[in-house]
Protein backbone atom coordinates (compact mmCIF):
# COMPACT_ATOMS: atom_id res chain seq x y z
CA UNK A 1 0.00 0.00 0.00
CA UNK A 2 2.96 2.44 1.17
CA UNK A 3 5.11 1.39 -2.42
CA UNK A 4 1.82 2.18 -4.38
CA UNK A 5 0.88 5.78 -2.64
CA UNK A 6 4.81 6.56 -3.02
CA UNK A 7 4.48 5.83 -6.72
CA UNK A 8 0.86 8.02 -6.65
CA UNK A 9 2.60 10.85 -5.18
CA UNK A 10 5.79 10.44 -7.51
CA UNK A 11 3.61 11.32 -10.38
CA UNK A 12 2.49 14.76 -8.91
CA UNK A 13 5.03 16.22 -7.26
CA UNK A 14 7.94 15.32 -9.63
CA UNK A 15 6.55 16.45 -13.09
CA UNK A 16 5.51 19.60 -10.83
CA UNK A 17 9.06 20.16 -9.68
CA UNK A 18 10.92 19.86 -13.10
CA UNK A 19 8.04 22.25 -14.10
CA UNK A 20 9.37 25.09 -11.64
CA UNK A 21 13.05 24.19 -12.79
CA UNK A 22 12.07 24.87 -16.70
CA UNK A 23 10.45 28.39 -15.85
CA UNK A 24 13.09 29.55 -13.49
CA UNK A 25 15.57 28.41 -16.50
CA UNK A 26 13.57 30.33 -19.01
CA UNK A 27 14.10 33.02 -16.81
CA UNK A 28 17.30 32.54 -15.81
CA UNK A 29 18.21 32.63 -19.41
CA UNK A 30 16.48 35.56 -21.19
CA UNK A 31 15.82 37.52 -18.46
CA UNK A 32 12.06 38.30 -16.71
CA UNK A 33 13.31 42.25 -17.28
CA UNK A 34 14.48 41.92 -20.86
CA UNK A 35 10.68 41.49 -22.32
CA UNK A 36 11.81 38.26 -24.11
CA UNK A 37 9.72 36.15 -21.33
CA UNK A 38 6.04 36.26 -22.06
CA UNK A 39 3.44 34.35 -20.24
CA UNK A 40 3.07 31.92 -23.12
CA UNK A 41 6.87 31.18 -22.91
CA UNK A 42 6.57 29.98 -19.30
CA UNK A 43 3.62 28.03 -19.91
CA UNK A 44 5.36 26.04 -22.69
CA UNK A 45 8.43 25.23 -20.68
CA UNK A 46 6.05 24.40 -17.92
CA UNK A 47 4.55 21.90 -20.18
CA UNK A 48 7.85 20.62 -21.06
CA UNK A 49 8.40 20.19 -17.42
CA UNK A 50 6.02 18.46 -16.32
CA UNK A 51 6.32 15.85 -19.74
CA UNK A 52 9.89 15.43 -18.71
CA UNK A 53 8.67 15.20 -15.03
CA UNK A 54 6.16 12.52 -15.94
CA UNK A 55 9.39 10.02 -17.73
CA UNK A 56 11.45 10.69 -14.95
CA UNK A 57 8.80 9.63 -12.26
CA UNK A 58 8.26 6.61 -14.58
CA UNK A 59 11.89 6.02 -14.17
CA UNK A 60 12.05 7.03 -10.35
CA UNK A 61 9.01 4.33 -9.78
CA UNK A 62 10.78 1.29 -11.82
CA UNK A 63 14.23 1.64 -10.20
CA UNK A 64 14.28 3.27 -6.96
CA UNK A 65 13.56 1.47 -3.69
CA UNK A 66 10.54 2.76 -1.67
CA UNK A 67 12.80 4.14 0.95
CA UNK A 68 14.58 6.38 -2.05
CA UNK A 69 11.35 7.02 -3.37
CA UNK A 70 9.88 8.40 -0.25
CA UNK A 71 13.03 10.13 0.13
CA UNK A 72 12.92 11.97 -3.27
CA UNK A 73 9.30 12.74 -2.60
CA UNK A 74 9.82 14.43 0.24
CA UNK A 75 13.00 16.45 -1.63
CA UNK A 76 10.03 17.57 -4.32
CA UNK A 77 7.86 18.47 -1.51
CA UNK A 78 10.40 20.75 0.62
CA UNK A 79 11.29 22.27 -3.10
CA UNK A 80 7.49 22.75 -4.20
CA UNK A 81 7.20 24.45 -0.91
CA UNK A 82 10.31 26.94 -0.75
CA UNK A 83 8.98 27.98 -4.50
CA UNK A 84 5.29 28.92 -2.80
CA UNK A 85 6.82 30.56 0.20
CA UNK A 86 9.43 32.63 -2.47
CA UNK A 87 6.50 33.62 -4.41
CA UNK A 88 4.42 34.99 -1.48
CA UNK A 89 7.35 37.05 -0.35
CA UNK A 90 8.08 38.45 -3.61
CA UNK A 91 4.62 39.56 -3.85
CA UNK A 92 4.43 40.97 -0.71
CA UNK A 93 7.46 42.88 -1.86
CA UNK A 94 5.88 44.09 -4.67
CA UNK A 95 2.62 45.34 -2.64
CA UNK A 96 4.00 47.30 -0.29
CA UNK A 97 6.32 48.93 -2.81
CA UNK A 98 3.04 49.44 -5.21
CA UNK A 99 1.67 50.76 -1.95
CA UNK A 100 4.45 53.34 -1.16
CA UNK A 101 4.45 54.84 -4.56
CA UNK A 102 0.30 55.01 -4.46
CA UNK A 103 0.96 56.99 -1.18
CA UNK A 104 3.83 59.26 -3.06
CA UNK A 105 1.15 59.90 -5.73
CA UNK A 106 -1.12 60.51 -3.63
CA UNK A 107 0.84 63.62 -1.71
CA UNK A 108 1.93 64.73 -5.17
CA UNK A 109 -1.33 64.89 -6.39
CA UNK A 110 -3.06 66.67 -3.11
CA UNK A 111 -4.83 70.26 -3.64
CA UNK A 112 -2.63 72.98 -3.94
CA UNK A 113 -3.25 76.11 -2.41
CA UNK A 114 -1.04 77.97 -4.21
CA UNK A 115 -2.02 81.49 -1.76
CA UNK A 116 0.61 84.39 -2.38
CA UNK A 117 3.05 82.83 -4.93
CA UNK A 118 2.83 85.21 -8.31
CA UNK A 119 1.62 84.01 -11.11
CA UNK A 120 4.18 84.83 -13.56
CA UNK A 121 1.60 85.07 -16.33
CA UNK A 122 -0.41 88.04 -14.30
CA UNK A 123 0.47 91.22 -12.82
CA UNK A 124 0.61 91.25 -9.56
CA UNK A 125 1.24 93.87 -6.89
CA UNK A 126 3.65 91.48 -5.01
CA UNK A 127 6.82 90.34 -7.14
CA UNK A 128 9.24 87.64 -6.50
CA UNK A 129 13.16 89.08 -6.19
CA UNK A 130 15.52 87.31 -8.88
CA UNK A 131 17.23 86.00 -5.88
CA UNK A 132 14.03 83.95 -5.49
CA UNK A 133 12.70 83.39 -9.32
CA UNK A 134 9.72 82.51 -10.18
CA UNK A 135 10.76 78.40 -10.63
CA UNK A 136 12.13 75.99 -12.21
CA UNK A 137 12.34 75.00 -16.16
CA UNK A 138 12.74 71.39 -16.73
CA UNK A 139 14.51 70.61 -20.39
CA UNK A 140 13.07 68.65 -22.52
CA UNK A 141 15.98 65.80 -23.18
CA UNK A 142 16.06 63.81 -26.49
CA UNK A 143 18.88 63.90 -29.40
CA UNK A 144 16.48 65.88 -31.45
CA UNK A 145 16.40 68.81 -29.31
CA UNK A 146 18.20 71.59 -29.43
CA UNK A 147 17.70 74.86 -26.62
CA UNK A 148 18.78 77.77 -28.20
CA UNK A 149 20.65 80.40 -25.94
CA UNK A 150 19.80 84.03 -26.63
CA UNK A 151 20.78 86.99 -25.08
CA UNK A 152 17.36 88.85 -24.60
CA UNK A 153 13.42 87.64 -25.50
CA UNK A 154 13.69 87.38 -29.47
CA UNK A 155 17.30 88.29 -29.48
CA UNK A 156 20.31 87.00 -31.38
CA UNK A 157 21.45 82.97 -30.16
CA UNK A 158 24.58 83.19 -28.36
CA UNK A 159 24.71 79.39 -27.39
CA UNK A 160 23.41 75.41 -27.68
CA UNK A 161 22.32 72.89 -25.53
CA UNK A 162 22.14 69.40 -27.55
CA UNK A 163 22.51 66.03 -27.02
CA UNK A 164 23.75 62.76 -28.68
CA UNK A 165 23.33 58.98 -27.49
CA UNK A 166 26.72 57.85 -26.12
CA UNK A 167 27.94 54.58 -24.91
CA UNK A 168 26.46 55.03 -21.16
CA UNK A 169 23.27 56.89 -22.25
CA UNK A 170 22.43 60.34 -23.28
CA UNK A 171 25.30 63.03 -22.83
CA UNK A 172 25.82 66.70 -24.21
CA UNK A 173 26.85 67.34 -28.01
CA UNK A 174 27.09 71.26 -27.49
CA UNK A 175 26.83 73.18 -24.21
CA UNK A 176 27.86 77.21 -23.44
CA UNK A 177 31.56 77.57 -21.38
CA UNK A 178 31.00 77.90 -17.59
CA UNK A 179 28.00 75.15 -17.64
CA UNK A 180 26.83 75.00 -14.06
CA UNK A 181 22.71 74.90 -13.93
CA UNK A 182 20.54 74.26 -10.49
CA UNK A 183 20.77 70.68 -11.55
CA UNK A 184 22.81 68.84 -13.83
CA UNK A 185 21.81 64.81 -14.25
CA UNK A 186 21.71 63.50 -17.45
CA UNK A 187 22.23 60.08 -16.41
CA UNK A 188 18.93 60.52 -14.22
CA UNK A 189 16.99 62.43 -17.13
CA UNK A 190 17.53 65.29 -15.19
CA UNK A 191 18.36 69.04 -16.05
CA UNK A 192 16.83 72.05 -14.13
CA UNK A 193 17.52 75.45 -14.56
CA UNK A 194 16.33 78.09 -11.99
CA UNK A 195 13.95 80.50 -13.79
CA UNK A 196 14.06 84.49 -12.78
CA UNK A 197 11.44 85.72 -15.43
CA UNK A 198 9.57 85.46 -18.19
CA UNK A 199 8.44 87.52 -20.81
CA UNK A 200 5.60 85.99 -23.74
CA UNK A 201 7.19 82.58 -24.91
CA UNK A 202 10.55 83.46 -23.16
CA UNK A 203 12.13 82.15 -20.25
CA UNK A 204 15.01 83.54 -18.10
CA UNK A 205 17.13 80.81 -16.98
CA UNK A 206 20.42 80.52 -14.77
CA UNK A 207 22.77 78.55 -16.58
CA UNK A 208 25.60 78.96 -13.85
CA UNK A 209 24.08 78.96 -10.55
CA UNK A 210 27.44 79.82 -9.06
CA UNK A 211 28.05 83.23 -11.00
CA UNK A 212 24.42 83.83 -11.53
CA UNK A 213 24.84 84.11 -15.36
CA UNK A 214 21.66 84.10 -17.23
CA UNK A 215 20.28 83.58 -20.72
CA UNK A 216 16.91 83.52 -22.83
CA UNK A 217 15.49 80.44 -23.84
CA UNK A 218 11.77 79.61 -25.32
CA UNK A 219 9.10 77.55 -23.61
CA UNK A 220 8.95 75.15 -26.41
CA UNK A 221 12.21 73.94 -25.49
CA UNK A 222 11.74 73.53 -21.53
CA UNK A 223 8.95 73.28 -18.98
CA UNK A 224 8.01 76.13 -16.92
CA UNK A 225 7.49 74.84 -13.06
CA UNK A 226 6.38 77.60 -10.88
CA UNK A 227 7.63 77.01 -7.48
CA UNK A 228 4.19 76.00 -6.45
CA UNK A 229 4.50 73.18 -8.93
CA UNK A 230 7.45 72.20 -8.21
CA UNK A 231 7.45 71.83 -4.95
CA UNK A 232 5.31 69.04 -5.34
CA UNK A 233 7.36 67.51 -7.56
CA UNK A 234 10.41 66.98 -5.68
CA UNK A 235 11.36 63.76 -3.16
CA UNK A 236 11.35 65.81 -0.15
CA UNK A 237 11.40 69.57 1.03
CA UNK A 238 13.70 71.06 4.87
CA UNK A 239 13.89 74.30 5.82
CA UNK A 240 17.72 75.65 5.44
CA UNK A 241 17.82 76.84 9.33
CA UNK A 242 15.41 74.91 10.94
CA UNK A 243 16.52 76.80 14.36
CA UNK A 244 15.39 80.12 12.83
CA UNK A 245 12.65 78.83 10.82
CA UNK A 246 11.03 75.65 12.96
CA UNK A 247 8.51 73.29 11.78
CA UNK A 248 5.21 75.09 13.20
CA UNK A 249 1.58 73.39 13.90
CA UNK A 250 0.14 76.68 12.04
CA UNK A 251 1.02 79.35 9.27
CA UNK A 252 2.21 81.58 12.15
CA UNK A 253 5.20 82.62 13.48
CA UNK A 254 3.69 82.82 16.94
CA UNK A 255 2.53 79.05 16.76
CA UNK A 256 3.32 76.11 18.62
CA UNK A 257 6.77 74.58 17.61
CA UNK A 258 7.02 71.16 16.72
CA UNK A 259 9.55 69.80 18.33
CA UNK A 260 9.32 65.23 17.68
CA UNK A 261 10.15 66.49 14.12
CA UNK A 262 14.00 64.86 13.76
CA UNK A 263 16.63 65.33 10.76
CA UNK A 264 16.15 61.68 9.37
CA UNK A 265 12.39 61.89 8.91
CA UNK A 266 11.24 63.00 5.56
CA UNK A 267 9.10 65.91 4.41
CA UNK A 268 7.05 65.91 1.94
CA UNK A 269 4.40 69.64 0.28
CA UNK A 270 1.42 69.37 0.98
CA UNK A 271 -0.02 73.05 0.46
CA UNK A 272 1.66 76.34 -0.58
CA UNK A 273 0.07 79.69 1.34
CA UNK A 274 1.45 82.62 0.74
CA UNK A 275 5.05 82.04 2.03
CA UNK A 276 4.45 79.23 4.08
CA UNK A 277 4.25 75.47 3.02
CA UNK A 278 2.66 72.46 4.79
CA UNK A 279 4.25 69.26 4.89
CA UNK A 280 3.41 65.64 6.06
CA UNK A 281 6.04 64.23 8.23
CA UNK A 282 7.16 60.45 7.47
CA UNK A 283 9.37 58.23 9.00
CA UNK A 284 11.79 55.63 7.50
CA UNK A 285 8.87 53.29 7.01
CA UNK A 286 7.47 55.88 4.88
CA UNK A 287 4.68 56.19 7.17
CA UNK A 288 2.66 59.64 7.99
CA UNK A 289 3.52 60.72 11.65
CA UNK A 290 2.36 64.06 11.65
CA UNK A 291 2.48 67.33 9.58
CA UNK A 292 3.19 71.24 10.41
CA UNK A 293 4.51 74.58 8.63
CA UNK A 294 7.42 76.53 7.96
CA UNK A 295 8.24 79.28 5.76
CA UNK A 296 9.86 78.73 2.24
CA UNK A 297 10.72 82.40 1.38
CA UNK A 298 11.11 85.72 2.77
CA UNK A 299 11.54 88.92 0.62
CA UNK A 300 14.96 88.22 -0.98
CA UNK A 301 15.58 84.45 -0.97
CA UNK A 302 14.43 81.04 -0.68
CA UNK A 303 14.45 79.60 2.78
CA UNK A 304 13.71 76.14 1.75
CA UNK A 305 16.35 73.55 0.88
CA UNK A 306 14.86 70.48 -1.81
CA UNK A 307 15.70 67.03 -2.78
CA UNK A 308 14.86 65.54 -6.43
CA UNK A 309 15.89 62.08 -5.96
CA UNK A 310 15.45 59.92 -2.16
Amino acid sequence: MKTRLNKFVSFILIPISLAIVAMFSLEAILGVSSGLVSGAHLLMYGFFGIIVGIIVATFATRKLSNKNLALLNLLCFIGINAFIYWVYQKEMKESNTSAEIKKEIQVNKTPVSTGGIPDPDVQMEVKLSKSIGIGMSKAVLNVNNTIELLNNPGGKVKGKISFKMGATGLEYEQKPNAFNPEFNKLDYNILYFKTIAQEGQFLEIITNKNTNKSMWATKEDLRFLPWSEFFFMVHSVEPIDPVSNPLRSKPDAGSPIINNYSEDQILKAVIVQSNWIKVDIYNQNYEVIGNGWFQWRDDERLLISYNLLS
